[in-house]
């Protein structure tokens, strides 16, 4: 493309009818509608550096807007806005949050956090099992400086939480769960089994056979030391 001046471009707004991908390249195309009965067709998408992104097509009222330079025969879009993509944060999003959202609902953000700090909060959040049009689930990582911590939690409430205070916490439900943190190792659940040699007490690598008195011989598994 040769070296243009400002004056050589005209602006618009357009709005995507359908996108295709260029056969060599695999480079997003777009098929835009501007004023009028005004048409551009395969033009290629331009955006940041390593964001790449092929909007969905043209779906009633829903589209995505876009911004472009005219040159010549040319389109160029230089800006996009699609409300769809609004739609994975249904209150909107909180001053200082900088995201990328998809049109599943799911997202990427960083945020601030809400103290003097303005450290980053940043959030990992894919929702499934929709029904009626909203998620009944969702995957999630959390990184919070704040709160020192690092959270990974399923759609079925499983989670794992790395904390400066409670240490590692891995949860199954409300009465299931494990923590573990310097000197301290805690299980919580109404059944716990385990299978293999088992060595218990101060100094496990003197333990010696469990032996319950004459009615219980030695054990072949299980391993004390006082």
């Amino acid at each position: 493309m040769s070296s243009s001046t400002l004056f050589d471009f005209t602006a618009g707004f357009f709005r995507v009818v359908s996108t295709s991908l260029a056969a060599k390249t695999k480079s997003v195309l777009l098929t835009m509608a501007g004023p009028g009965d005004e048409e551009a067709d395969d033009q290629l998408a331009y955006g940041g550096l390593g964001l790449l992104g092929r909007p969905r097509d043209e779906d009633g009222d829903n589209h995505v807007d876009v911004v472009a330079l005219r040159a010549g025969d040319r389109v160029v879009p230089i800006a996009y806005r699609d409300t769809r993509l609004d739609g994975a944060f249904p209150n909107g999003l909180a001053s200082g949050t900088i995201a990328l959202a998809g049109y599943g609902g799911g997202f990427l953000s960083l945020s601030d956090t809400d103290d003097s700090d303005k450290n980053t909060i940043a959030t990992i959040y894919v929702p499934y099992a929709f029904s009626g049009g909203a998620p009944t689930k969702a995957l999630a990582v959390a990184l919070d400086p704040k709160q020192e911590s690092i959270s990974l939690v399923h759609g079925d409430g499983y989670a794992v939480t790395l904390a400066k205070d409670t240490g590692i916490t891995m949860r199954a439900d409300a009465s299931t769960w494990l923590t573990l943190k310097p000197g301290e190792f805690n299980v919580v659940a109404a059944k716990c089994s385990i299978n293999g040699s088992v060595a218990v007490g101060a100094n496990t690598a003197t333990a010696l056979p469990f032996a319950g008195g004459p009615a219980m011989p030695p054990s072949l598994s299980f391993f004390y030391s006082p």
